[in-house]
């Protein structure tokens, strides 16, 4: 796994190299937090995370692409690292 993080907490990142997606991420919010000065609505934060994610893939993120089935290749020995 070279990254992996949670929407609303993205500074917590796992993996081999926590700092991958951070050229990806310019410009998006995620974080929600209370003592943020401008903080980020859960809309926005999910927002950033489909953003992020057609970053990725090269693909707008689509009603249709979201109704679509998507397979993916996983490693079921995987588990996330314990906080």
């Amino acid at each position: 796994m070279i990254v992996s993080f949670e929407p609303n907490w993205p500074d917590r990142r796992f993996g081999d190299d926590p700092h991958a997606l951070d050229h990806l991420m310019e410009g998006l919010r995620f974080q929600i937090a209370d003592d943020d000065v401008d903080p980020v609505e859960a809309d926005e934060s999910v927002s950033s995370a489909l953003a992020l994610i057609g970053r990725i893939t090269e693909t707008d993120i689509t009603t249709d692409w979201l109704q679509a089935r998507h397979s993916r290749i996983s490693d079921p020995s995987w588990h996330p690292p314990m906080p």
